[in-house]
């Protein structure tokens, strides 16, 4: 899994934490024991190794070559920092690695991308449900509950507005949203953002709605 982090001593607590990995699962006593490790080629050029990038977190040790690796050696015989071992200490490993202001960044930086394939923490980017029910519930000046409520044959623009932004920005399945509207078939969720976006078209009110709980939404979510 990749991991955004935020400083550059982050970083090499990362690569130490990698290399002890042997070492933490007892297969070995050191971290140069490992024979399969990339530890090899920060301490010497091989063959076998030549393609690994090695210089850019050595020279985070010193400009001198030699020192760098000395340093590095000395670093990496070193335990693992309180900060990294809380880190991979959790149930579900988040994907960024830094102060709540960092984090807030990131998630601001990248909002706009956060259902891109090719981001690897898209789906750790992306708002939650209870983030976007939270949202239109302030827009829309009611509460949330009202949300989860069919009523047959009666409007109800916040809830379709809740799903169609929840299939748009949640990375959820269509199965997964319309259990949290409590909604039985998954092609209701379907059905609902299909009626929205021809709305959409057709209605500057709301789209101007729309566009006006995406910003809360994005509001909400800086606070988490």
């Amino acid at each position: 899994k990749s991991v955004l982090v935020e400083e550059d001593s982050h970083l090499v607590e990362l690569l130490r934490y990698i290399h002890r990995n042997p070492v933490r699962a007892h297969i070995c006593k050191s971290v140069s024991g490992y024979s399969w490790s990339s530890h090899h080629a920060y301490v010497a050029k091989t063959k076998q190794l030549e393609w690994l990038y090695t210089d850019l977190l050595l020279s985070m040790f010193s400009e001198s070559p030699d020192k760098a690796i000395s340093g590095y050696i000395k670093f990496v015989q070193g335990e693992d920092s309180t900060e990294i071992k809380d880190f991979f200490s959790k149930k579900i490993l988040p994907s960024i690695l830094g102060s709540r202001n960092f984090v807030e960044w990131v998630k601001a930086k990248f909002y706009q991308i956060k259902n891109h394939e090719e981001v690897p923490q898209s789906k750790d980017l992306a708002p939650t449900i209870i983030e976007i029910k939270k949202a239109v519930g302030i827009r829309y000046e009611i509460d949330t509950k009202e949300l989860e409520e069919t009523k047959r044959g009666q409007k109800n623009e916040p809830r379709d507005v809740a799903i169609y932004l929840s299939r748009k920005h949640s990375g959820l399945s269509l199965e997964e949203i319309g259990k949290q509207f409590g909604l039985i078939k998954y092609s209701t969720v379907s059905n609902v953002v299909r009626r929205i976006e021809s709305q959409l078209a057709d209605s500057n009110q709301l789209s101007g709605m729309v566009a006006s709980v995406r910003q809360r939404m994005f509001l909400e979510q800086r606070k988490i």
